[in-house]
């Protein structure tokens, strides 16, 4: 925690610290996790109901049965059959691609939407990052400036103890 408060900022890590603090681009994120969900769900519609049947039979060996044959293949003894199997109701099919276009749109829309606050947070921050270092730039430039009126006003006062600057050029300075 330490090394992480010591750390020099950057506008790179400004901005990721930004990400984890905004309640707008995570709102934005749990907003695309839910229209992916209705995408999903959409999506589910579409296909109807979807099995895996997997179904195994088992039979009397037959004698004469050539196992590298059509025939012999039928007759063994052990049959696998695995097939998906989809049942979906009549004009059930365009309302369900209807609905699953609809919902690939506003998964697409919410995404940029999220793209677009996370540019706005980025632009934020940077004007923010920019606007510190040119006020740090300020304060280091009034510094040297005052720092240079107190050099010369020792010189000056200097000068005037020794008698050759008068009084009214201190004042001035």
């Amino acid at each position: 925690a330490d090394a992480e408060r010591c750390r020099p900022l950057t506008l790179r890590y400004c901005y990721d610290l930004a990400l984890k603090q905004s309640e707008t681009i995570a709102i934005r994120a749990e907003e695309v996790e839910a229209t992916e969900a209705q995408f999903f769900k959409a999506a589910s519609e579409a296909l109807g109901d979807v099995n895996f049947k997997m179904t195994q039979f088992r039979q009397d060996a037959r004698a004469g049965g050539d196992s590298s044959s059509v025939t012999g293949t039928l007759a063994s003894q052990l049959r696998r059959e695995r097939k998906f199997v989809i049942s979906q109701p009549l004009f059930q099919g365009f309302k369900a691609l209807a609905a699953l276009n609809a919902a690939g749109g506003l998964r697409d829309q919410r995404t940029q939407e999220r793209i677009r606050a996370e540019q706005l947070l980025f632009k934020e921050v940077a004007e923010t990052f920019y606007g510190v270092l040119r006020y740090q730039k300020d304060v280091e430039t009034i510094e040297s400036i005052l720092k240079l009126f107190e050099e010369r006003i020792a010189e000056l006062t200097e000068r005037e103890q020794i008698g050759r600057s008068r009084k009214s050029e201190l004042i001035t300075a």
